[in-house]
């Protein structure tokens, strides 16, 4: 599974900026009984990319997507 999560509120002229996933702070839980994935994301250990933390207070814009490549 492909998970993408982007800042979309960055700006004029600025690109998306990408949250900095990593194993301590997003954990992925399947359910195959239910061919159900869960995403869970800890947000105080989250920054974005360009080192802008992220808080839940803030008024960020945010968009996620996912993609299952075919095997």
């Amino acid at each position: 599974m492909v998970l993408w999560v982007n800042r979309t509120n960055v700006g004029p002229n600025a690109g998306e900026d990408t949250l900095g996933r990593n194993a301590s702070n997003v954990i992925v839980v399947d359910d195959p009984d239910n061919d159900t994935y869960f995403v869970a994301v800890e947000l105080a250990e989250l920054d974005y990319r360009s080192g802008t933390p992220v808080h839940d207070g803030d008024a960020d814009e945010i968009t996620a997507g996912f993609s299952v490549p075919e095997r």
